[in-house]
């Protein structure tokens, strides 16, 4: 009678077992009668008042509570049997039975019911969700007024939504049986557990309290990876159900009361306690759902947010593995940041026409992961470009001056660190003794929170021949400068293989030096890239064209001249900006002039080139004298 009074109070309408159950969650004594009392009100609201949208009342537990799980990594929050153990005492029983859904099988919702979204969505039927928990519930009713059961099949249920909807009832079940399919896949730690079982030769059943019958529960499970199972006892097929009990009755007389029994499942009634009153030792698998909502975010859109919860709810809490708390916090939040910033910049370059995205090393590693798989077709655009954070202070200073500081300064402090090492890490090194001599300090002094005010003033003080000595190291214009200069001796060597074709097909020995000149000077490295093209011109290209003469081949001796020319042209063009450069010149002149960004095209009049492009805002670096350009 009482199991008899549970079934029609509490498990007939789906949002009043919601409601109730979660209600009744951690309470003992007297508190536990006031829950009984809010299920009376509940069926009073459902049949009396009809008050039918019960569901939306139970909302999202405990969601203005959501917080970080704090005490440790959530995934140990639930201790699970390594996959070898589970087995292992599952093996000491004759017969081992499974729940299926939320045991066997997960949906890609932390909300079954959430399928129903889907449903609604093909079919193009508002409010779908809702009109199916309400047709089902009917449907139930219906079932207990005429036979006596709750037990329905998926074809009684579409019965009442055909009649509702208008919806043709074949076509429905049609629907919602592809989107299970759809939506359905395996657990990984019980398809391992049942691996070993079968192995052993245990014999193993599913004992399912579903509208799906044996036929689609079996090719739901077979489409997710399981083996066949022995036995398939589902409840609307024999009108019988583990929320009464009844449905383990029929697994003991199928294989004889005289053996042992074993259960698996994640509802504490009907898999743990009408399991355990039949005879049946229980294993209960905590729901992985139950288990992670209480920590997931709702604030989010229904049906992307339940997808969302569901998936990371299933990878923490499914089997025994624990994840460390960090590697947790980027599962659960990194993907979200992380696709939502990529689909940011893709809109951001798609609207303002940008040719390349540069993903900043090392950081920006993972995000041009991200972004390449989220399209595909732009991989060119999308480059990883190798970046400093201490040579992106350098190149700011002029902007981030707090920023220089920080990096440079205060993250030094009480760490161990002399003057010399700072300030060679800066690239100062030259005003090392200016430094020591004002501020009253030795170069092997450490620095501590007592100088550290003495140095920043120093470096405040000497703050424009900071600048211009970076200035020197930072010049976009010049890095473009080699590149142009290199693509042409790129065409010297398509020049010379030119030249080779008609010893094609024959072996020749091509041996030489190449001068390596290093230094993170940018002055420095001009010079030597002038004193590099001149060798060629004066020597290099003038004995190969005298040789080619004297061996006959005037026209390769011709190309030798004519290259030692431009070579020598190269030489005059890296000198010219080594002087600027040296001379502090270099987007200063002493008459009104043209000046080009090199990024974007601008041009500016005056005798200074701006600080930042007022077009694309791209630092002084990017700009050239305009009668430079290489197309001006």
């Amino acid at each position: 009678m009482k199991e008899r009074l549970y079934d029609i109070l509490v498990n007939r309408i789906p949002g009043i077992r919601s409601l109730y159950l979660e209600k009744r969650k951690g309470k003992r004594g007297m508190e536990r009668a006031g829950v009984l009392f809010y299920l009376f009100w509940l069926n009073i609201r459902y049949y009396v008042l009809f008050h039918r949208d019960l569901r939306e009342e139970l909302g999202n537990p405990g969601k203005e509570n959501v917080s970080l799980y704090t005490k440790g990594s959530e995934s140990s929050m639930v201790p699970r049997m390594d996959e070898e153990t589970f087995a292992r005492e599952l093996s000491a029983f004759d017969v081992v039975s499974f729940d299926v859904f939320d045991t066997l099988l997960f949906r890609t919702f932390s909300d079954p019911t959430d399928l129903f979204y889907l449903v609604g969505m093909e079919l193009q039927y508002p409010n779908f969700k809702q009109i199916r928990m309400e047709a089902e519930a009917v449907a139930r009713l219906k079932k207990v007024q005429e036979e006596g059961t709750r037990e329905v099949t998926l074809k009684e249920i579409w019965d009442v939504m055909e009649k509702e909807t208008g919806i043709p009832g074949t076509k429905g079940m049609r629907v919602e049986w592809e989107w299970e399919r759809r939506c359905c896949f395996a657990n990984p730690y019980m398809s391992r557990v049942i691996e070993k079982l079968k192995k052993a030769g245990k014999t193993l059943v599913t004992v399912s309290d579903m509208y799906l019958g044996r036929t689609a529960q079996e090719e739901l499970l077979k489409g997710c990876g399981y083996e066949k199972f022995d036995s398939y006892f589902v409840s609307c097929d024999l009108s019988k159900s583990k929320s009464e009990g009844t449905l383990f009755e029929q697994v003991k007389d199928r294989y004889g009361q005289d053996l042992s029994f074993a259960h698996v499942g994640d509802q504490m009634h009907s898999d743990g306690k009408q399991a355990k009153a039949h005879g049946i030792h229980t294993f209960f698998y905590q729901n992985v759902n139950e288990t992670g909502n209480r920590y997931r975010t709702f604030d989010m859109s229904y049906l992307t947010g339940s997808l969302y919860r569901g998936m990371v709810n299933v990878h923490l809490h499914h089997s025994s593995q624990i994840f460390s708390r960090e590697y947790e916090y980027g599962y659960v939040y990194g993907g979200l940041f992380a696709v939502g910033y990529c689909r940011f910049l893709h809109s951001y370059a798609d609207t303002h026409g940008t040719e390349k995205l540069l993903f900043l090393s090392r950081d920006g590693y993972v995000l041009l992961q991200v972004y390449r798989r989220l399209y595909p077709m732009e991989e060119e655009k999308a480059v990883y470009a190798y970046w400093s954070r201490m040579a992106a202070a350098k190149l700011c200073a002029a902007y981030y001056k707090r920023d220089f500081f920080e990096k440079f300064l205060y993250h030094k402090v009480n760490q161990g660190k002399n003057l010399g090492e700072i300030l060679e890490a800066m690239d100062l090194s030259h005003m090392l003794d200016e430094l020591c001599g004002k501020a009253d300090i030795s170069w092997d002094e450490k620095l501590t929170h007592r100088n550290v005010e003495s140095v920043r003033k120093y470096l405040l003080d000497s703050w424009e021949q900071i600048i211009a000595c970076y200035e020197k190291q930072n010049q976009a214009a010049i890095a473009q400068i080699f590149l142009y200069t290199a693509d042409q001796e790129k065409e010297h060597a398509e020049i010379f293989y030119k030249h080779l074709k008609e010893l094609s097909g024959q072996n020749i020995q091509v041996d030489g030096s190449y001068p390596v000149d290093l230094t993170d000077d940018l002055a420095e490295l001009l010079r030597m890239a002038q004193h590099n093209e001149y060798e060629e011109h004066d020597d290099v290209y003038q004995r190969f064209g005298d040789k080619a003469k004297e061996e006959g081949f005037m026209r390769v001796a011709d190309s030798f001249y004519k290259i030692a020319q431009i070579e020598k042209s190269h030489g005059d063009r890296f000198g010219k900006f080594a002087q600027w450069l040296e001379e502090n010149k270099l987007h200063v002149s002493s008459a009104k002039r043209g000046w080009i960004c090199l990024n974007c095209g601008h041009i500016y009049e005056g005798e200074k080139a701006p600080e930042v492009c007022p077009v694309c805002e791209h630092d002084r670096g990017y700009f050239i004298r305009l009668e430079l350009s290489p197309f001006c």
